[in-house]
């Protein structure tokens, strides 16, 4: 695959539009083309004219060797199917892994499956401009400003769910002591600390907010004798949040933004990008500046670490009587560690957890990790 253009040979976590002439008869060409110089074969969509045989149809679809075909319809679809099911195509090998291996969904669990097949009227209501009801200058509006790219990402936040209710970030941290149990009782045989981590946006968003969105914040409840003898919440002072507190403003892009997409996030990525080449905004790494370390906890060999899954552990020390942290910084390990999980799986023989890593940048593996209860992180 050498010799074929890039974006032939190479998967873009972008969308990219390449278009390859294929010369002869379309419907028996252009499948073999697609599996011998494309890379991947989780999806393909093929847009077919009604007028075509529907015997040639159906024999490209069968030719083509994809996990999900879409015959005019987009090939996610399929995904929300349950009957249907989702993955490579088979015969991809470990030395030579491309769209992977295996499959999910299949919830009639059929054996061997290949591929599965969404088919879709050529024109239909679902499809955008088929509707029989009447174009309206907001549909219109609306559907120009996704063509263009031109989305407002802060202007998404009037009616986003991330942004109220219990979702709403609380807008003070502190301690409390002694506090009252409102309703029913703790067991007086209950002591210790419960700690949660969670994501808090600190400031006023500068992007479409998400619910990963925000610094972490650590709660602790002491409970103690049937009582709760304090409560803390504080944020950790990772480098994303000290940055930030020196503007007194969210400095950075959101995960809402990547989430979204638009032309505004590609020009708000690239301009914060300059900024940071010119020292205008501190330059911090990927993991340190997009992942604050907000999902989970753990406690190995007794040293406390908020982590999660694209950045190193973060170490902490937490009070034991008023649950107030003390932030440390993130610990790679001496360069072994670059990220970890927050869901990584407990040994029930052994007691210790354990993850392995596997970076997606440069497809080599990491080492194993082992959260022993007596060394703390071990790298194998």
């Amino acid at each position: 695959m050498g010799g074929h253009p890039y974006a032939l040979c190479h998967e873009p976590f972008a969308p990219v539009l390449m278009i390859t002439e294929i010369e002869g008869d379309f419907l028996k060409d252009a499948p073999r083309f697609c599996n011998e110089s494309i890379l991947g074969t989780l999806s393909a969509t093929l847009v077919a004219h009604p007028s075509l045989p529907e015997e040639e149809v159906d024999a490209a679809i069968e030719a083509l060797r994809y996990g999900t075909i879409a015959l005019n319809t987009w090939t996610g679809s399929c995904f929300q199917f349950e009957t249907g099911s989702w993955g490579a195509f088979p015969g991809e090998s470990l030395d030579a892994v491309q769209s992977g291996i295996g499959s999910v969904r299949n919830y009639l669990m059929y054996d061997h499956v290949q591929k599965s097949v969404v088919r879709s009227p050529f024109a239909c209501p679902t499809h955008i401009g088929c509707s029989k009801e009447p174009m309206t200058l907001g549909k219109a509006s609306f559907l120009t400003n996704i063509m263009i790219g031109n989305i407002d990402t802060t202007g998404k936040n009037e009616n986003n769910p991330y942004r109220e209710g219990n979702m709403l970030p609380i807008k003070a941290s502190g301690t409390h002591t002694d506090l009252k149990v409102t309703a029913g009782s703790i067991p007086s045989e209950l002591n210790g600390m419960f700690i949660r981590n969670g994501t808090n946006q600190k400031h006023q968003p500068n992007g479409r907010m998400h619910m990963y969105d925000g610094d972490a914040l650590i709660h602790c409840v002491r409970i103690q004798d049937g009582k709760v003898s304090a409560y803390s919440n504080t944020y950790l002072e990772t480098p994303r949040y000290n940055s930030n507190e020196v503007a007194g403003a969210e400095r950075y892009a959101t995960f809402g933004d990547l989430a979204d997409g638009g032309l505004p996030v590609a020009r708000k990525m690239g301009l914060q990008s300059a900024r940071m080449k010119s020292g205008a905004l501190p330059t911090l790494k990927d993991n340190e500046r997009t992942h604050p370390a907000t999902s989970t906890f753990c406690s190995p060999g007794g040293q406390h670490y908020a982590v999660m899954e694209l950045s190193p552990p973060f170490k902490i020390k937490i009070d034991s009587e008023t649950g107030v942290v003390t932030s440390g910084g993130f610990d790679d390990k001496g360069g072994k560690l670059d990220r970890f999980s927050a869901h990584f799986k407990t040994d029930t023989t052994s007691g210790e957890g354990v993850n392995l890593n596997l970076n997606p940048n440069t497809n080599a593996d990491h080492p194993d990790v082992v959260l022993s209860s007596k060394y703390g992180f071990v790298c194998r």
